[in-house]
């Protein structure tokens, strides 16, 4: 049982808009070092509200998330972190949509000791601003993604770009590719990533 996890939500459609509540206890993405042993034992509780509202072709978005008890590579106490999300969707361009993201995180009673490699450079405040841009066409067999990400209140820290399509040669088969483009900036863990471009294609065949 000690590995077990539990997620719960509540969510109410209205007229125009709809609302979430959220709650989990399960184990977050996030490793950590015990006596040069690597951990993946990092439990943490989760509270969360997301609201969505939609007016005319757009859809506005906020969400906040609290999560506490968070282990961290040499520092002795669990910190508590808080995240708060706000965007929007346009959809009014045909077979298309154009989505803008900002997050904020912040680690309570941050200590100096977790801006360190080993849990990857994390400051006390996070910024992260998302834009992405889907399109369709031929009939909605072939699928455009570009997705850039950055990091810092400025973009400052560096982040990604991403473009992708997908080709739907007929009902059972499908092709995909794209490429990966890591941005440098001032976060050390980003910076680090800089020269790992890619480029990818991916065959599916559906029997």
């Amino acid at each position: 049982m000690d590995n077990t996890g539990v997620a719960l939500s509540l969510t109410g459609a209205f007229e125009g808009y709809d609302l979430g509540l959220y709650f989990a206890d399960t184990y977050i993405d996030k490793s950590y070092l015990e006596n040069d042993t690597l951990q993946f034992d990092n439990k943490s509780k989760m509270l969360g509200v997301a609201y969505n509202q939609v007016v005319d072709s757009y859809l506005f978005k906020g969400e906040i998330a609290y999560f506490d008890q968070i282990k961290y590579t040499n520092v002795a106490d669990t910190k508590s972190r808080t995240d708060v999300l706000l965007g929007f969707e346009y959809s009014g361009i045909t077979d298309g949509s154009l989505s803008y993201e900002f997050a904020y995180r912040v680690i309570d009673d941050y200590d100096s000791n977790i801006y360190a490699k080993n849990n990857a450079w994390k400051n006390k405040r996070e910024y992260q601003q998302v834009v992405r841009f889907t399109q369709s066409y031929l009939n909605q067999t072939l699928d455009l993604l570009a997705t850039l990400s950055v990091f810092g209140k400025d973009t400052q820290d560096g982040g990604s770009a991403r473009v992708s399509m997908d080709y739907a040669i007929d009902d059972q088969t499908s092709i995909s590719g794209g490429l990966i483009d890591y941005l440098g900036g001032d976060s050390l863990a980003l910076d680090a990533n800089k020269e790992n471009d890619r480029i990818f294609v991916k065959i599916s065949r559906f029997f």
